[in-house]
């Protein structure tokens, strides 16, 4: 949002549950997500200067060429979802390429492989 460009439009609390292999590495055993006040007004439109939620905007700016044009993604002004308050970028804030990556390493930590990633963001980007 304007004033809180973390913003995650909506509540939540996810609690995870590890499991230790042999040789001490964690892997995720289970998960559970509860979302609270989801705000749909958010998704389908933005006011001048707020954006949708920022996965769509790394998305964009952070995936390698290969997947972009393997899923056919452009630019944000392409995408209505992206587009509607004409704001991509988010001033003084971490570039959404540099975010894109820190998830992809976070998601690497947590044992995802590289498919399940990439299935993950297939799904966002569809």
């Amino acid at each position: 949002t304007v004033l809180n460009h973390n913003s995650s439009r909506f509540g939540k609390f996810i609690k995870l549950q590890f499991e230790k292999s042999p040789n001490n590495q964690l892997f995720i055993k289970g998960s559970a997500i509860e979302t609270f006040v989801l705000e749909t007004s958010r998704v389908v439109f933005q006011s001048k200067g707020e954006r949708n939620y920022h996965i769509f905007y790394q998305l964009i700016n952070g995936l390698d060429s290969k997947r972009r044009e393997l899923w056919s993604i452009t630019k944000a002004a392409d995408y209505r979802y992206c587009n509607q308050s004409e704001c991509y970028s988010i001033p003084d804030a971490r570039p959404d390429s540099t975010c894109f990556n820190d998830l992809v390493n976070a998601m690497s930590r947590a044992c995802f492989t590289t498919e399940d990633i990439y299935m993950v963001f297939q799904v966002i980007s569809a």
